[in-house]
């Protein structure tokens, strides 16, 4: 399973309250359409930082940063580890 598909069932399971996997388009503004509030989006970390081994710096933890689905792989992208050079 893909790091969107384990955000989207994420998504649905805890905030649309929905058991089956909803399509959920990545552009969508989760926190402006009020599916994610500000708690919702310590949930989200707190989920992200168990099931992807990453840690999310308070800094990170901006509204903007966890918006959208979009957003969420941005902030994944960003905390993978680089190769070595």
């Amino acid at each position: 399973m893909s790091k969107r598909e384990i955000l989207i069932r994420f998504i649905a399971e805890e905030f649309l309250r929905d058991d089956a996997v909803a399509e959920i388009p990545e552009e969508l503004d989760l926190v402006g359409t009020g599916i994610i509030d500000s708690l919702g989006v310590l949930k989200v970390v707190a989920f992200m930082e168990e099931t992807f081994g990453v840690a999310i710096e308070p800094e990170e933890m901006l509204p903007d940063n966890f918006s959208s689905l979009h957003a969420m792989l941005g902030v994944l992208a960003r905390l993978e580890p680089r190769p070595a050079s």
